[in-house]
């Protein structure tokens, strides 16, 4: 597969760090500015990819080139920085609602609302 050239490439240094993912281990991977979606980084290109399935037609951002302009060291640090202002940001305390009461079984309630539930569902039918 040859990357794209009628576009630019795209610098990785230009993105939010959180919409990349460079870590040991895991595949190089990056949201694709078309489509927003994850793909793989691969031979230094955003992997060719469909928009909605196997015969529907290839994203625009498919086979762009992908400059890796930063270091795992500087993407880490942004990527830290972002994750502590989004973990200010969230609410510390679960606000729970109350639970609604049970409704009580036919034999517990009273017998003028028997009736009634019982005159309630005859007009269902």
């Amino acid at each position: 597969m040859r990357p794209s050239t009628i576009r630019e490439p795209l610098k990785l240094s230009k993105i939010p760090a959180h919409r990349i993912n460079l870590r040991d281990g895991e595949r190089r991977s990056v949201v694709c500015p078309d489509c927003q979606e994850w793909h793989a980084i691969r031979r230094h290109m955003i992997w060719p990819h469909r928009l909605d399935g196997a015969r529907s037609p290839k994203c625009p951002g498919s086979a762009r080139r992908v400059v890796l302009d930063l270091d795992l060291d500087t993407w880490h640090r942004k990527a830290l920085e972002a994750d502590a202002s989004a973990a200010g940001r969230r609410a510390a305390r679960t606000i729970r609602k109350p639970r609604p009461q049970p409704v009580p079984a036919l034999h517990q309630m009273h017998p003028a609302t028997r009736r009634l539930r019982a005159l309630t569902l005859a007009g269902e039918e």
